[in-house]
């Protein structure tokens, strides 16, 4: 689902102002995290190595999401296609 994005840019400015915030943005993600590491585990990727996967995956979006907030570009998806391609799956 794609989000409001004004909104979306909004929410990551105030949370960029906010370090407490931006510290507890990791914490909230944990249920995508796992239905991910889940996703992975059951497509045969060792747990551990999936587990570092979902971590890397959602540090590196969240850094894409975070600098596109900080701009004018009215479209993240080029800053998320960026973050996606640092990673490799095994």
């Amino acid at each position: 689902m794609i989000p409001d994005l004004a909104v979306t840019r909004g929410r990551l400015r105030l949370i960029a102002e906010h370090p407490e915030l931006a510290s507890r943005s990791y914490e909230s993600l944990a249920p995508q995290r796992e239905r991910a590491r889940a996703y992975l585990v059951s497509a045969g990727v060792d747990e551990d190595v999936a587990g570092y996967l979902c971590a890397a995956f959602v540090g590196a979006t969240f850094e894409a999401w975070m600098r596109w907030a900080a701009g004018t570009d009215p479209d993240p998806v080029p800053y998320l296609v960026a973050a996606a391609g640092v990673l490799r799956l095994p």
